[in-house]
């Protein structure tokens, strides 16, 4: 009876001496697991706050973009209004030029042809 005692207490104290060290390997390896869950949330964190910087990032890159577009499509319609008032002004000028010059060339050819006359004239006289 006394040996069987022994024998169970041996055995229970194998088992202990067994079961510590699993335990407290089941505990080291449940930090370790805890740990690489916050390091993942952490780095899911991270990415988050990354993700969320760049959509940011785009998004004002993309507002300046179309601010930068805007003003120089505002730029370019200026200049082709005032290409354009120009292209009147000097369609209108050329026009006018063209008016006094056709007016000029009758106004001289109306003389040419009187001194052309006068000259028939003086010719039959002196014949």
């Amino acid at each position: 009876h006394n040996s069987l005692t022994r024998s169970k207490c041996r055995e229970k104290t194998t088992s202990d001496q067994v079961r510590s060290p699993l335990e407290m390997l089941c505990q080291t390896l449940s930090l370790r697991i805890t740990g690489v869950h916050e390091a993942l949330n952490i780095s899911s964190e991270n990415l988050s706050d990354r993700i969320t910087d760049v959509q940011e990032t785009l998004s004002l890159a993309s507002e300046n973009s179309t601010t930068n577009l805007r003003e120089r499509l505002e730029e370019l319609e200026t200049n082709v209004a005032k290409l354009n008032a120009t292209t009147r002004e000097t369609v209108e000028e050329l026009s006018d030029r063209q008016q006094r010059t056709q007016h000029e060339l009758q106004n001289t050819t109306t003389e040419l042809s009187e001194q052309l006359g006068q000259l028939d004239s003086n010719v039959r006289e002196l014949n």
